[in-house]
This record gives structure tokens, C-alpha cells and sequence, in this order.
């Protein structure tokens, strides 16, 4: 089974549009309180948020990015 269909839409993509949104306020995002019940954001590896190449992401539209 694949969960694709099902932790892309509910979980990656908010992670990616939060980060988006942060970085373009000029925030380091610490604490995702929007998704779900929040987590912090800057401690989950899925965030990908000390990734050596993930400010070259940043720099390009969301859709790009995320694919």
C-alpha cells in the first residue's frame, strides 16, 4: 500500500507551505502550530530545514520545489 495519496496532501505539503510562508516573513520557523496539534517544526528531519541545498528550494516557486 502506498500513502502516498494519503501523507503528501495531510502532512508534506502543509510542512512545505509553512516553511514557505515563514521564510518569506523572515522567520525561522521553530514551532509549527497550524498542523495538527503543532510539533516543532525546526527539531522534525522531515523539514529538511538545515539541509545543506534546501535554500536553493526556497528560492523557486512552491510547485517546482516541491517536485
Amino acid at each position: 500500500m502506498s500513502f502516498c495519496f494519503r501523507d503528501v496532501p495531510s502532512i508534506y505539503i502543509p510542512q512545505a507551505r509553512f516553511l514557505a510562508s515563514a521564510m518569506r516573513a523572515g522567520e525561522l520557523p521553530l514551532w509549527a502550530d497550524g498542523i495538527g496539534t503543532g510539533y516543532p517544526f525546526q527539531a522534525d528531519p522531515h523539514s529538511m530545514l538545515f539541509y545543506p541545498l534546501s535554500p536553493i528550494l526556497w528560492l523557486q516557486p512552491f510547485v517546482r520545489a516541491y517536485n
